[in-house]
């Protein structure tokens, strides 16, 4: 009779999830890492795997606690109230810090720079304490300028505030030396003509004399003979 119906039918087009990851995924060795993972769409469900054949979740939910005891890699697989699905993946790192410098042994004016690497944080501490140090203390390098043998320690921390071994470094200052000179006799006679040199500098390790007439000598302590007498005096 020419009578019709008009039925219609919504077809829900949905985008594919993003895995979106949180959490504590830089801990140290025997720390707790608590990871929460999300979505860009609402209402989605989460399997996690160890491997990528994504047979059998270990695990479900959106947050996960693990105390690994290596660098694990985990897959989650995300679903949409829909049933679109997709994954991700993400590691938890065991953190493994390490320090070095660039000099361990300084004069009293000099620079040395320290650096921390393989934590998410930095705690140093210097003992004696050094002023030099301060305002650095949650830096990943320092450079500072004791002017006293000094131990510095850093402490690199996880993501979750978790603290690893504390590292040293001994940074041995050396004191400019006083240059103080001993002789004997204090006059040269032409039928003796040596005479006794001693270095009795204070914080000397090392020695150079000169002798103004072309001799050089290294030795702490040296017996000279002048053979040239014809000047008044000279210097050493």
């Amino acid at each position: 009779e020419g009578c019709d119906t008009v039925v219609q039918k919504m077809i829900y087009v949905e985008d594919f999830p993003n895995l979106l990851v949180d959490g504590d995924t830089i801990v140290c060795n025997g720390s707790e890492a608590i990871v929460n993972v999300g979505s860009d769409i609402a209402n989605c469900t989460f399997g996690w795997y160890l491997d990528t054949t994504l047979t059998s979740p270990f695990h479900t939910g959106s947050q996960l606690r693990r105390t690994p005891t290596q660098d694990e890699t985990y897959y989650v697989k995300v679903t949409t109230p829909n049933g679109c699905q997709s994954w991700g993946s993400f590691g938890i790192h065991l953190m493994v810090p390490e320090m070095s410098s660039n000099k361990t042994k300084m004069c009293a004016d000099e620079t040395v720079v320290l650096k921390g690497e393989g934590a998410v944080y930095y705690e140093w501490t210097a003992n004696p304490p050094d002023p030099s140090l301060e305002g650095q203390q949650d830096s990943s390098q320092i450079e500072v300028s004791p002017d006293v043998t000094t131990t510095y320690t850093m402490v690199g921390l996880g993501q979750n505030g978790c603290r690893a071994t504390p590292l040293t470094k001994n940074v041995t200052v050396y004191p400019f030396p006083i240059p103080e000179i001993d002789y004997s006799p204090n006059f040269v006679d032409s039928e003796d003509p040596f005479v006794t040199f001693e270095d009795i500098s204070e914080g000397s390790t090392w020695t150079e004399w000169d002798f103004h007439d072309g001799n050089k000598s290294n030795k702490r302590s040296i017996i000279y003979e002048f053979k040239d007498l014809t000047a008044d005096s000279v210097y050493i």
